[in-house]
């Protein structure tokens, strides 16, 4: 009796604290993860800008040490990393630590954040459970989780905007959304927004959702207004920072006609293969990739009007040949969701088990596709909201490349519908194998 009471007890605790033990074991191996490749450090432009931030108190530097100041993205995680890298020392052990800590913090808080989302809607906690479960212990994304994202601004958009979703739903449950409620969201999505452009689509458009389903139309108008007034105010320091660095009106960010030209071009439709022509493309105008595009760039005036030429030349080639861009619109949204095999291999060759890692994004993309499809039949309306997620943040990957890291934005949102989805049709299926009758 005393060891069947053990028992009970540790099976309650277990259950009570389901949650804190998941995200604690995902914490440890993410941490055994990193401490096997030895923690290394970010890199790419975002790391570049970090580094100057820290040396010279500049927003510079994209591509290389004098490339000049910058608007290639919009500041977020950067400034983080730069500040860390100001008191603890560029690329320290301590700075290593403490934004690995960060990154992982962000992602598995996006997790969690998502655990109470799918609850919110109406999945069973057990449901509920196995998704988190899932997010935690794959390991599908632990090298952006461990290393990148502590410069590039991945897991900060991805925790940032299941946040603004938990908000919108609880003002979607409420008896009556007050404006109070509203203006917390408006500011959340602007802040997301102002992080990543992508996932402050679907911010937007939860926020949309939320103002066709719980306000009169009557005051859709000063809903509007306060959003509006939100986005002006988290987007203004940036907007004079840049007209007065660069006499020109950037919002966001500057390197539009670069990705564009990356993706869009007569060398996009050669014969040779995918993974051949975009390396090739890539080190023959990135300024990041080559010593000779950087040279170009510095010549042309700098990345501002570099990004600009290369931007209008794609625009050009666009004009010219629709039919063949609409093709690459619908090959590089069908990549977002299942990218080839020489995606893991873009900026390091040799990455183990391709194969098996892709086959498991390939499925997770089904079947999250399908939840967004069909978890609204199942748990109401509400979980219109999650399809938002899973849906909205390709849109703006259509005209441009796809890579990894910018699919991250789905990752949580695709894993969550996907599981939930599945564990529903299994629980279907045992409960129709149990009422069977005997015989």
């Amino acid at each position: 009796m005393a060891a069947d009471s053990r028992t009970g007890e540790l099976r309650d605790f277990l259950l009570r604290h389901a949650v804190a033990i998941l995200l604690v074991l995902g914490l440890l191996i993410r941490c055994l993860w990193g401490w096997k490749h030895g923690f290394d450090y970010a890199v790419g432009e975002a790391a570049n800008v970090a580094i100057s931030i820290a040396r010279d108190g500049t927003f510079a530097d994209t591509f290389a040490r004098g490339s000049g100041l910058s608007a290639h993205f919009t500041p977020s995680m950067t400034l983080v990393a730069g500040g860390v890298y100001t008191l603890f020392g560029v690329r320290t052990g301590a700075a290593e630590l403490v934004l690995a800590a960060l990154s992982i913090g962000l992602s598995l808080a996006s997790g969690y954040l998502w655990y109470r989302v799918v609850r919110e809607v109406g999945a069973p906690r057990w449901a509920a459970l196995v998704a988190l479960a899932m997010f935690c212990l794959l390991p599908m994304n632990f090298g952006l989780e461990v290393v990148a994202f502590r410069a590039w601004e991945g897991a900060l958009a991805a925790a940032s905007a299941a946040l603004c979703l938990l908000i919108a739903l609880r003002l979607d449950r409420a008896a009556a959304p007050t404006w109070k409620g509203f203006t917390g969201l408006a500011i959340a999505c602007a802040l997301t927004f102002f992080v990543n452009q992508a996932i402050g689509l679907a911010v937007y458009g939860a926020m949309g959702l939320l103002l066709l389903r719980r306000f009169p139309v009557r005051r859709w108008l000063a809903a509007i207004g306060i959003a509006a007034l939100c986005l002006i105010a988290v987007l203004t320091p940036w907007t004079v920072r840049n007209a007065v660095v660069f006499d020109r009106f950037i919002p966001l960010r500057s390197n539009l006609g670069l990705e564009l030209s990356l993706a869009n071009s007569p060398a996009a439709t050669t014969g040779q293969d995918e993974h051949a022509r975009f390396l090739n493309r890539l080190r023959t105008i990135h300024p990041l990739e080559s010593e000779a595009a950087f040279q170009t760039m510095m010549r042309a005036g700098g990345e501002i009007a570099y990004a600009d030429a290369l931007g209008k030349q794609a625009k050009a080639w666009i004009a010219g040949n629709p039919g063949q861009f609409a093709a690459l619109s619908l090959h590089h949204l069908r990549e977002f969701y299942f990218p080839p095999a020489w995606q893991w291999n873009i900026y390091t060759e040799g990455a183990q088990a391709v194969g098996l890692r892709q086959a498991l994004v390939w499925g997770l993309s089904i079947l999250g596709l399908l939840g967004a499809l069909l978890l609204p039949k199942i748990y109401g309306s509400r979980a219109l909201y999650l399809a938002i997620f899973v849906l909205a943040p390709a849109l703006p990957y259509v005209i441009v490349q796809p890579i990894l890291r910018y699919r991250y934005l789905i990752f949580a949102p695709m894993m969550f519908c996907a599981t939930i989805l599945l564990v529903w049709i299994l629980a279907r299926m045992l409960s129709r194998a149990r009422a069977r009758p005997a015989g």
